[in-house]
Protein backbone atom coordinates (compact mmCIF):
# COMPACT_ATOMS: atom_id res chain seq x y z
CA UNK A 1 0.00 0.00 0.00
CA UNK A 2 2.82 2.38 0.86
CA UNK A 3 4.31 2.03 -2.63
CA UNK A 4 1.08 3.32 -4.18
CA UNK A 5 1.18 6.33 -1.87
CA UNK A 6 4.75 6.93 -3.02
CA UNK A 7 3.61 6.71 -6.64
CA UNK A 8 1.01 9.39 -5.96
CA UNK A 9 3.57 11.62 -4.26
CA UNK A 10 5.92 11.15 -7.21
CA UNK A 11 3.11 12.14 -9.58
CA UNK A 12 2.56 15.33 -7.59
CA UNK A 13 6.29 16.13 -7.58
CA UNK A 14 6.66 15.84 -11.36
CA UNK A 15 3.31 17.45 -12.25
CA UNK A 16 3.00 20.94 -13.66
CA UNK A 17 1.66 23.49 -11.19
CA UNK A 18 -1.48 23.92 -13.31
CA UNK A 19 -2.47 20.36 -12.37
CA UNK A 20 -3.14 21.73 -8.90
CA UNK A 21 -6.14 23.73 -10.14
CA UNK A 22 -8.34 20.78 -11.24
CA UNK A 23 -7.19 18.80 -8.20
CA UNK A 24 -8.31 21.56 -5.86
CA UNK A 25 -11.55 22.06 -7.79
CA UNK A 26 -12.37 18.35 -7.66
CA UNK A 27 -11.48 18.27 -3.97
CA UNK A 28 -13.79 21.18 -3.13
CA UNK A 29 -16.63 19.61 -5.16
CA UNK A 30 -16.28 16.30 -3.32
CA UNK A 31 -16.11 17.96 0.08
CA UNK A 32 -19.20 20.07 -0.52
CA UNK A 33 -21.45 17.74 -2.52
CA UNK A 34 -19.76 14.37 -2.88
CA UNK A 35 -22.91 12.41 -2.07
CA UNK A 36 -24.71 13.97 -5.04
CA UNK A 37 -22.01 12.63 -7.36
CA UNK A 38 -21.77 9.22 -5.75
CA UNK A 39 -22.58 7.20 -8.89
CA UNK A 40 -19.50 8.56 -10.68
CA UNK A 41 -17.34 8.75 -7.55
CA UNK A 42 -18.26 5.20 -6.56
CA UNK A 43 -17.35 3.83 -9.99
CA UNK A 44 -14.01 5.65 -10.04
CA UNK A 45 -13.19 4.75 -6.44
CA UNK A 46 -13.98 1.08 -6.93
CA UNK A 47 -12.09 1.13 -10.23
CA UNK A 48 -8.99 2.45 -8.49
CA UNK A 49 -9.33 -0.12 -5.71
CA UNK A 50 -9.82 -2.92 -8.24
CA UNK A 51 -6.79 -1.77 -10.21
CA UNK A 52 -4.62 -1.71 -7.10
CA UNK A 53 -5.82 -5.14 -5.97
CA UNK A 54 -5.32 -6.60 -9.45
CA UNK A 55 -1.79 -5.24 -9.56
CA UNK A 56 -1.04 -6.52 -6.06
CA UNK A 57 -2.22 -10.03 -6.97
CA UNK A 58 0.12 -10.19 -9.97
CA UNK A 59 2.82 -7.74 -8.90
CA UNK A 60 5.63 -10.13 -9.96
CA UNK A 61 3.89 -11.10 -13.18
CA UNK A 62 5.22 -9.38 -16.34
CA UNK A 63 1.59 -8.82 -17.36
CA UNK A 64 0.56 -7.26 -14.06
CA UNK A 65 -0.82 -4.21 -15.86
CA UNK A 66 -3.47 -6.36 -17.50
CA UNK A 67 -4.50 -7.73 -14.12
CA UNK A 68 -4.78 -4.16 -12.87
CA UNK A 69 -6.96 -3.17 -15.84
CA UNK A 70 -9.15 -6.24 -15.38
CA UNK A 71 -9.57 -5.49 -11.68
CA UNK A 72 -10.42 -1.86 -12.38
CA UNK A 73 -13.04 -2.80 -14.99
CA UNK A 74 -14.60 -5.51 -12.81
CA UNK A 75 -14.87 -3.34 -9.70
CA UNK A 76 -16.01 -0.37 -11.76
CA UNK A 77 -18.85 -2.45 -13.20
CA UNK A 78 -19.91 -3.35 -9.65
CA UNK A 79 -20.08 0.33 -8.80
CA UNK A 80 -22.10 1.06 -11.94
CA UNK A 81 -24.51 -1.83 -11.42
CA UNK A 82 -25.23 -1.07 -7.76
CA UNK A 83 -24.15 2.27 -6.24
CA UNK A 84 -25.58 1.22 -2.86
CA UNK A 85 -23.47 -1.94 -2.77
CA UNK A 86 -20.48 0.10 -3.94
CA UNK A 87 -20.60 2.13 -0.72
CA UNK A 88 -20.89 -1.04 1.36
CA UNK A 89 -18.01 -2.75 -0.46
CA UNK A 90 -15.77 0.30 -0.27
CA UNK A 91 -16.49 0.70 3.43
CA UNK A 92 -15.52 -2.92 4.03
CA UNK A 93 -12.32 -2.65 2.00
CA UNK A 94 -11.26 0.54 3.76
CA UNK A 95 -11.94 -1.03 7.16
CA UNK A 96 -9.95 -4.14 6.27
CA UNK A 97 -7.00 -2.10 5.01
CA UNK A 98 -6.95 0.10 8.11
CA UNK A 99 -6.96 -2.92 10.42
CA UNK A 100 -4.25 -4.62 8.35
CA UNK A 101 -2.01 -1.53 8.40
CA UNK A 102 -2.57 -1.09 12.15
CA UNK A 103 -1.61 -4.69 12.86
CA UNK A 104 1.43 -4.25 10.63
CA UNK A 105 2.62 -1.32 12.74
CA UNK A 106 2.34 -3.58 15.79
CA UNK A 107 4.56 -6.15 14.12
CA UNK A 108 1.72 -8.64 13.63
CA UNK A 109 2.07 -10.13 10.16
CA UNK A 110 1.20 -13.32 8.35
CA UNK A 111 -1.96 -15.22 9.28
CA UNK A 112 -2.79 -12.94 12.22
CA UNK A 113 -2.70 -9.87 9.99
CA UNK A 114 -4.81 -11.62 7.35
CA UNK A 115 -7.35 -12.73 9.95
CA UNK A 116 -7.56 -9.20 11.33
CA UNK A 117 -8.02 -7.82 7.83
CA UNK A 118 -10.90 -10.24 7.16
CA UNK A 119 -12.59 -9.43 10.47
CA UNK A 120 -12.08 -5.70 9.89
CA UNK A 121 -13.55 -6.05 6.39
CA UNK A 122 -16.62 -7.89 7.70
CA UNK A 123 -17.25 -5.47 10.57
CA UNK A 124 -16.76 -2.37 8.41
CA UNK A 125 -18.95 -3.82 5.67
CA UNK A 126 -21.76 -4.49 8.16
CA UNK A 127 -21.46 -0.95 9.51
CA UNK A 128 -21.42 0.52 6.00
CA UNK A 129 -24.51 -1.46 5.04
CA UNK A 130 -26.46 0.03 7.95
CA UNK A 131 -25.06 3.57 7.57
CA UNK A 132 -24.74 4.02 3.81
CA UNK A 133 -25.36 7.79 3.73
CA UNK A 134 -22.74 8.46 6.40
CA UNK A 135 -20.22 6.18 4.69
CA UNK A 136 -20.73 7.94 1.35
CA UNK A 137 -20.19 11.31 3.04
CA UNK A 138 -17.04 10.07 4.81
CA UNK A 139 -15.53 8.46 1.71
CA UNK A 140 -16.18 11.41 -0.60
CA UNK A 141 -15.06 13.94 2.03
CA UNK A 142 -11.78 12.13 2.68
CA UNK A 143 -11.15 11.76 -1.06
CA UNK A 144 -11.95 15.44 -1.48
CA UNK A 145 -9.58 16.35 1.33
CA UNK A 146 -6.77 14.33 -0.24
CA UNK A 147 -7.32 15.93 -3.66
CA UNK A 148 -7.56 19.41 -2.14
CA UNK A 149 -4.33 19.11 -0.15
CA UNK A 150 -2.62 17.44 -3.13
CA UNK A 151 -3.65 20.28 -5.41
CA UNK A 152 -2.51 22.85 -2.88
CA UNK A 153 0.86 21.11 -2.56
CA UNK A 154 1.33 21.38 -6.32
CA UNK A 155 0.15 24.99 -6.53
CA UNK A 156 2.39 26.33 -3.75
CA UNK A 157 5.47 25.45 -5.79
CA UNK A 158 4.83 28.72 -7.64
CA UNK A 159 5.45 30.65 -4.40
CA UNK A 160 8.87 29.78 -2.92
CA UNK A 161 8.05 31.11 0.54
CA UNK A 162 4.81 29.12 0.87
CA UNK A 163 6.43 26.08 -0.73
CA UNK A 164 9.32 26.14 1.74
CA UNK A 165 7.01 26.66 4.69
CA UNK A 166 4.64 23.88 3.59
CA UNK A 167 7.43 21.38 2.89
CA UNK A 168 9.18 22.18 6.17
CA UNK A 169 5.96 21.77 8.15
CA UNK A 170 5.14 18.44 6.51
CA UNK A 171 8.71 17.11 6.70
CA UNK A 172 9.12 17.83 10.40
CA UNK A 173 5.62 16.73 11.35
CA UNK A 174 4.19 14.00 9.10
CA UNK A 175 1.05 13.96 11.27
CA UNK A 176 0.37 17.45 9.97
CA UNK A 177 -0.55 15.91 6.61
CA UNK A 178 -3.22 13.82 8.28
CA UNK A 179 -4.47 16.89 10.12
CA UNK A 180 -4.64 18.93 6.91
CA UNK A 181 -6.67 16.16 5.27
CA UNK A 182 -8.84 15.67 8.36
CA UNK A 183 -10.01 19.29 8.52
CA UNK A 184 -11.76 19.44 5.10
CA UNK A 185 -12.92 15.84 5.60
CA UNK A 186 -14.78 16.67 8.81
CA UNK A 187 -16.22 19.83 7.27
CA UNK A 188 -17.31 17.83 4.24
CA UNK A 189 -19.09 15.18 6.32
CA UNK A 190 -21.03 17.86 8.21
CA UNK A 191 -21.93 19.78 5.05
CA UNK A 192 -23.01 16.69 3.15
CA UNK A 193 -25.12 15.30 5.95
CA UNK A 194 -26.87 18.65 6.33
CA UNK A 195 -27.40 18.85 2.57
CA UNK A 196 -28.74 15.29 2.44
CA UNK A 197 -31.11 16.05 5.34
CA UNK A 198 -32.46 19.12 3.54
CA UNK A 199 -32.91 17.13 0.33
CA UNK A 200 -34.74 14.41 2.26
CA UNK A 201 -37.08 16.94 3.86
CA UNK A 202 -37.88 18.53 0.50
CA UNK A 203 -38.55 15.12 -1.01
CA UNK A 204 -40.81 14.20 1.89
CA UNK A 205 -42.71 17.47 1.61
CA UNK A 206 -43.12 16.89 -2.12
CA UNK A 207 -44.64 13.46 -1.61
CA UNK A 208 -47.07 14.69 1.06
CA UNK A 209 -48.17 17.78 -0.91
Amino acid sequence: MYQYIQHWLYFLNVSDSLIGIPLCAAGVALVIAGWRMWLVVGIISLGVVGGVLGHMVAVKNPHAVYYAIAGAVLFGLVGFASPRNAATLLGGIIGGVIVSMFLGTLGLTGSLQQLGMVLGFAAAMAFAYSNRQQIVAIITSVEGGILLISGFAVLVREWPFLNGFFNSMVRHSPLMVMFLILVPSVIGVLLQQADAARAGMKEQQGTTA
